[in-house]
Order: C-alpha cells, then structure tokens, then sequence
C-alpha cells in the first residue's frame, strides 16, 4: 500500500518528494451556485485557493480521496463561515466568510474575501445605524 501511495504521489506531483507542496494537493474550489452549470462560462468564473487543513485541524477540510488525479485532494466540505461573538459587545463580533462580498462574478468583490477566509483574518461588521449608511424604505 504504501509503494502504490508513494507511485500515486510521484505520479502526480513528480518524482522528488522535496518539491511536493500540500498547497499543490489540497485547494478549495469555489463554484458559482447558478453560472458553474453554463460550459466554459462556469469554469471561467470559478475559482480557487490553496487551503492548508485537514479533517483533524481547527482549519477544517475534508479532502477527495477519489476521481481523477488532478482533483483528487481538493477539499469538499469546509466552513462557510466562521463567527466569534463577543457577547458583551456584539458590534467587536469577528467574521471571516469564504468567498466574497458579491455573487456576481463581474464585480470586484465576487470572491474578495477568499484569501482572508484562508489565512484566519477575520473582519467586524459595523451594527451602530448612521444616517449616511441608513436605507429606509416606507410604504406609500
């Protein structure tokens, strides 16, 4: 077993294990919930990113250990979004959230938040309604 594991590896990622990297292996996929079904539209906007965790880590993923041999690894299952509330002051609540700001593929912000997500940066979301960043909407 473990002369056909290392003969997969050598396979895949060349014959010096020195220059095998688990960022080469492992990477989260991100697909478009409605374009990823339109060919060549859907993997033109899709994207993806090296992911450092495993099923056993707080970065939790959970790898393909099947298909076809350039996909296998990638992560399947991972945490949308994370949250640390503070509960005594809900407006100091930190966020990281996989993906980005936009569904739209055509704005900057379709999948701006991806590499943040990754590495573990979080970001707070301002509760406390101004005037300038108030929309209201009444009935006529």
């Amino acid at each position: 077993a473990l002369e056909k594991a290392f003969e997969a590896l050598r396979n895949g990622f060349g014959r010096d294990p020195l220059n095998w990297r688990w960022g080469d292996a492992h990477t989260a996929h991100f697909a478009h919930p409605v374009w990823s079904r339109i060919p060549y539209l859907g993997d033109w906007i899709a994207y993806g990113i090296e992911t450092s965790g495993g099923n056993d880590t707080v970065n939790r993923a959970s790898p393909r250990f099947s298909g076809e041999p350039e996909r296998r690894f990638e992560d399947l299952h991972g945490p949308g979004m994370r949250a640390i509330f503070d509960l005594a002051d809900l407006d100091r609540s930190l966020y990281a959230l996989a993906g980005g700001q936009s569904g739209n593929p055509f704005s900057s912000y379709y999948g701006s938040l991806v590499s943040d997500w990754r590495d573990g940066r979080y970001f707070t979301i301002d509760g406390r309604e101004t005037p300038e960043h108030q929309l209201t909407l009444a009935p006529k």
